[in-house]
């Protein structure tokens, strides 16, 4: 079987080809899936933009992993349609590799779209990875001048139009992601929010059901309150309010009377300086917001800036820590969720995306509406202040998870087949 594989740019299995690392930790969820798919009689490609091509080039590359297509990507990746340009340089490719089924990760930039208008006969596969159409609606978490005033001084000039034109972009291309789907017929998802808004798009979309894998470092971690670092808080990356740390820093400002050693750490790229601490440039308006907080409530103490980690020291740090957050309004699978609840650490989480599928409230997590900080802080404080309670919601998280991912346990080569098999 030829699979030809999509992705934005060069991460997991394309990256190797490359001998290169991008984004950090991102993606590594594509590269989790391809050591658990089954490569036995398959013949994989794969095609995404990357780096370093002049216009109208493409960069060929293979090894034992199989042959990547690499081409230029335009200025602005989302919120554009494809060039018939571009279109031409995808269509001659997918020709000469010929695959038997294309498999497209995410909808978030024009190569997407461009690959489901190429070659019609050929079945297509997207992976759902974010879900614009829906995720439009939170665009901005909430968080605007008129609410939080206080909070939004000294941002430059370039970070609110960067602010803005991202939000411009975000919202043409849910429009784009609308096209790429009904192209394509064929998605994979695990929840039933995921399904619910691809048929909404088109109830002719084929839905197959695959929960991802754990990364297999987090398999030998597993969270101990005797050995967690107390009142230690692990969260989620952050480069926008939609992800909802700054929620989280209002909880951490309130119990830090309460708890004076409360620690929270956030994962990611950010301009820091040597001690972890932000140091806010032109880029992100969201950096300088997070600042302005932090000094507000007097938290600098409080809050360590891990920057971008591997998925080992990923495991290390949340399994050392008292509980895990995700304070994030904008999820579909919040895998780092999953993948803190696989070791056992308490967790509290926003409804978003398919949490709703696998925390019961109150048995093996707590669940909050995204923007009652308030209640997020409620739940803090019920989890530092209840050893016992932080060791039933362990045993059941773990179990919880077991259960979710067995239940759904289809593989990307069984879909691949049914798809196939389905269009004799």
């Amino acid at each position: 079987m030829k699979v030809l594989w999509v992705s934005n740019s060069p991460i997991g299995p394309a990256a190797n080809i490359l001998n290169e690392t991008y984004g950090g930790t991102s993606g590594g969820w594509i590269q989790t899936e391809y050591e658990f798919l089954d490569k036995n009689q398959l013949d994989l490609s794969f095609l995404c933009f990357a780096p370093n091509i002049s216009k109208g080039n493409v960069l060929e590359k293979s090894n034992a992993i199989g042959k990547l297509y690499a081409i230029k990507a335009p200025r602005i990746q989302n919120g554009i349609a494809p060039t018939a340009e571009l279109v031409k340089q995808v269509q001659n490719i997918i020709n000469k590799v010929s695959p038997d089924i294309i498999h497209i990760w995410g909808t978030e930039t024009c190569i997407s779209n461009a690959v489901s208008k190429c070659s019609p006969d050929i079945p297509k596969v997207i992976f759902i990875q974010g879900l614009l159409g829906v995720h439009k609606r939170y665009l901005g978490g909430y968080f605007n001048k008129k609410n939080y005033a206080e909070y939004c001084k000294k941002i430059p000039l370039e970070g609110k139009l960067r602010a803005w034109l991202r939000a411009k972009l975000f919202i043409r291309q849910s429009e784009i992601e609308r096209d790429t789907l009904k192209n394509c017929k064929n998605v994979i998802i695990d929840s039933d929010f995921s399904e619910a808004y691809c048929k909404s798009v088109s109830s002719a979309i084929n839905c197959y059901c695959r929960v991802l894998e754990p990364n297999a470092v987090f398999e030998k971690y597993r969270w101990s309150l005797d050995n967690a670092n107390k009142h230690q808080i692990f969260t989620v990356f952050a480069g926008s309010a939609e992800k909802g740390v700054h929620h989280l820093l209002f909880a951490v400002g309130k119990l830090k009377e309460k708890y004076p050693d409360i620690k929270v750490l956030i994962p990611g790229s950010y301009n820091l300086s040597a001690e972890h601490k932000l140091m806010p440039g032109k880029a992100n308006s969201y950096e300088t917001v997070l600042a302005n907080i932090i000094h507000k409530l007097g938290i600098e103490e409080n809050v360590c800036f891990t920057g971008r980690l591997s998925p080992t020291k990923m495991a290390e740090y949340i399994s050392n820590s008292h509980i895990f957050v995700n304070p994030s309004c904008m999820e579909v699978h919040a895998l780092s969720l999953r993948e803190a609840m696989s070791m056992g650490v308490p967790c509290i989480t926003s409804l978003c995306g398919s949490t709703g599928s696998y925390v019961k409230h109150g048995k093996n997590g707590f669940v909050y509406r995204y923007e009652e900080y308030e209640v997020l802080t409620y739940y803090i404080d019920k989890l530092f202040s209840d050893s016992a309670l932080c060791g039933e919601i362990s045993m059941n998280a773990l179990g919880a998870i077991a259960e979710y991912q067995s239940e759904k346990k289809m593989s990307l080569r069984e879909i691949y087949g049914k798809i196939l098999n389905d269009r004799l």
